[in-house]
């Protein structure tokens, strides 16, 4: 079950949307399959690990140097079909749009990270737009102290796990940094159930875990355990992003 992750140093608009998607998240229809192309619109599903091409950095798509995985901003006609509007409409406002549909807008970038305006339009009585800017992909930083290094030289042969997440359901149509960061923290808590007050990073190459660093002391046998279920995986949430980041602290 997926469950909502707190992170420190958030932008004000971006805290709040991310408590609204973690009360959407259990309750509210899902979005739409967003097409995985780069910024320019050209084709980013291409390359895999599976291939063994997938992952390098020159296939991960970005924005002023920072990474924004599958994010990308839709055409005019892409909207229209959707039933978007061709600008984002005002939040608050009266809408109509189909239930489970994702509008996004703009991308942007801010002290590291990249972020997508998402607009939806809310499945109560009253269909009012409402919005939240979705993290696409952040530069690497390193986690903490805590370090376990990840052998990769069986990537391309291990299966594609498809980051997705039993027991949940998003009211948006989440990013791959977003499934990337929401399956880490899965990890996190399988082997360390009820930790909290930490930080974490996993550093990625052609999906598969290379790297895994955090501010927090884990048991011996807790780190084995967080060892051994990265070790072996390959997400396909994370082909085109050099890492993610998850942490949970108490507010």
């Amino acid at each position: 079950m997926v469950k909502p992750v707190a992170r420190c140093g958030r932008s004000a608009r971006e805290l709040f949307g991310a408590l609204l998607a973690s009360i959407f998240v259990i309750v509210a229809c899902g979005g739409e399959s967003r097409s995985t192309q780069n910024h320019d619109g050209s084709p980013n599903g291409g390359s895999s690990g599976a291939s063994g091409d997938g992952g390098d950095e020159r296939d991960i798509p970005r924005l002023d140097g920072v990474p924004i995985g599958d994010c990308r901003e839709p055409s005019d006609a892409e909207r229209t079909t959707l039933g978007c509007p061709a600008a984002p409409p005002q939040e608050g406002a009266s809408c109509n749009l189909a239930r489970g549909v994702t509008c996004a807008y703009s991308l942007s970038t801010n002290q590291g990270s990249a972020y997508q305006d998402l607009y939806m339009c809310s499945n109560d009585v009253n269909r009012q737009w409402w919005s939240l800017q979705e993290r696409c992909g952040e530069l690497c930083t390193d986690g903490g102290p805590h370090v376990v290094e990840l052998d990769v030289t069986d990537c391309t042969s291990r299966p594609a796990d498809t980051c997705e997440l039993e027991g949940a359901v998003f009211a948006y149509a989440p990013s791959a940094n977003t499934l990337l960061s929401f399956t880490l923290g899965n990890v996190i808590d399988d082997c360390a159930p009820g930790t909290v007050n930490f930080s974490a990073t996993l550093e990625l190459e052609r999906g598969c875990p290379t790297r895994f660093s955090t501010n927090y002391a884990f048991s011996p046998e807790a780190l084995a355990c967080i060892q051994a279920q990265l070790g072996r995986a390959r997400y396909a949430c994370g082909e085109r992003l050099p890492c993610a980041e998850t942490s949970k602290y108490l507010l």
